[in-house]
C-alpha cells in the first residue's frame, strides 16, 4: 500500500521528531569533531543523514512512485 501523504497527527509528530533528531545528532557530531574523536563524529553524522532521510520519507515515496510510473508506462 502506498504511503505518500501525511494522514494523521501521528505522522506529523513522527516527522517532527525525526527532524529534531537530525538537528541534535548534527550538533553533537560537531561537538565531538572538535574533541578530535573522528569515528564517533562520523557515526553521528551518518545517523544525522539517516534521520533526515526518515523525515523526508513521504517525499521520497512520491518521487519513487513517480519515477516507477514514468518508466513502466513506456512501450
Amino acid at each position: 500500500m502506498k504511503r505518500i501523504k501525511h494522514t494523521s497527527l501521528g505522522d506529523y509528530i513522527t516527522t517532527l521528531c525525526f527532524f529534531g533528531l537530525t538537528i541534535l545528532s548534527f550538533v553533537k557530531a560537531n561537538e565531538v569533531l572538535n574533541e578530535e574523536d573522528a569515528v564517533k563524529a562520523l557515526t553521528l553524522f551518518s545517523l544525522s543523514g539517516l534521520f533526515f532521510l526518515a523525515a523526508l520519507r513521504f517525499i521520497i515515496a512520491k518521487i519513487f512512485y513517480y519515477v516507477r510510473s514514468t518508466f513502466s508506462n513506456k512501450p
